[in-house]
């Protein structure tokens, strides 16, 4: 296969920091039911993979591209393991590589930003994952590969904040790009049906959803809140029966729903929704008012409801009972009694 050629573009903005060697790691399972695992493993530049044709297209016209505006082949990388997807990157950041691309979903940015976070390394994105929703919250653009990365070769570099999700087995923490979210929907996010997800895609939470709902009993949860009151830095806490806690870092949720409008990336918080039952329903209009407050949501009224409650936090320590699903950017994060969550400012170097 004789890959296209591409004329360089002038000017060029140089990269902040790091050597100028590219490093482009794509998941081979973007889109499919296994985003949430983003292995990788490395290929050298020049190598080819067994099988002759294995190769994808895109790949060989971002490498051309690549070569043609730096003057340099990328290291490629695809996926094989955990393991590997992790000391690859490790090794990138070391070397003090200059610029890694991602292509593939929210997942494997998630596990890019779980190494790459504290670094030097600049974080490209190349979408190529079901529903995309940092790239969004970027501008990137999804059906261009040519566009996305020249973006991630020459855009601006700007730094974000990143969530850290802290539970009893991983005091380390596990690093978000995009939200954290406790109960229903997180409940709903570990009931998708994966083979149904490989065929309708983002159809697949809408029936996880309807299908968690019927039977749905919001935990009792308790948020100690810091932050919200920069001065004094005195906890907020409160008590309730939530169907759901929201704990934003971008405005999107799921696509082009604007769960957080007012979120922004480089603030040094965390946008948080409590989706309250109403007090003194039966548990069936409970769960017929929480559609309601989805519904408000999906529109960006969800504030008009007396039940739903926002505020901002730098800190969060969140205990309920009984023990309950958690999700980290759209993966399931086990069933949770007691965990933190905060928010590490400007922590992760990205190009958008």
């Amino acid at each position: 296969m004789i890959a296209p050629s591409y004329p360089v573009s002038e000017p060029v903005t140089p990269r902040a920091a790091g050597t100028d060697e590219v490093v482009l790691i794509y998941n081979g399972n973007a889109g499919s039911s296994t985003q949430g695992s983003n292995p990788f493993t490395q290929l050298l530049p020049n190598s080819s993979p067994d099988e002759p044709d294995a190769e994808p297209d895109w790949i060989s016209e971002a490498r051309a591209f690549v070569r043609a505006e730096t003057g340099k082949d990328p290291v490629i990388v695809a996926t094989k393991s955990e393991e590997e997807a992790i000391q690859t990157l490790r090794d990138a950041a070391q070397r003090n590589v200059g610029l890694v691309i991602a292509a593939g979903g929210d997942g494997t940015l998630r596990s890019a930003a779980n190494v790459l976070t504290g670094t030097e390394t600049v974080l490209g994105i190349l979408p190529k994952g079901t529903v995309n929703v940092f790239a969004r919250e970027l501008s990137i653009p999804l059906n261009d590969n040519i566009g996305a990365l020249q973006i991630a070769l020459h855009g601006r570099t700007r730094r974000v904040d990143v969530g850290c999700v802290r539970i009893p087995s991983n005091p380390e923490g596990q690093f978000f790009l995009l939200m954290a979210s406790l109960g229903f929907d997180a409940t709903a996010v570990d009931n998708v049906n994966m083979d149904v997800k490989e065929t309708m895609g983002a159809g697949a939470y809408v029936l996880a959803g309807l299908s968690t709902l019927a039977n749905y009993v919001p935990p009792s949860v308790t948020l100690n809140v810091y932050g919200s009151d920069k001065v004094s830095g005195v906890p907020i806490t409160r008590t309730s029966d939530a169907f759901a806690i929201l704990i934003a870092n971008t405005t999107l949720y799921g696509g082009d729903f604007r769960a957080a409008p007012d979120a922004l990336l480089d603030d040094g918080l965390l946008d948080v929704f409590v989706f309250d039952a109403a007090p003194g329903l039966p548990a069936p209009l409970q769960r017929a008012n929480f559609a309601k407050q989805f519904g408000l949501a999906a529109l960006g009224q969800h504030l008009s409801d007396p039940n739903v409650h926002y505020i901002t936090a730098s800190r969060l320590e969140i205990t309920c009972e009984p023990e309950t699903a958690l999700q980290v950017d759209g993966d399931p994060f086990g069933v949770q009694s007691s965990f933190s969550i905060e928010v590490l400012p400007r922590a992760l170097a990205v190009r958008g």
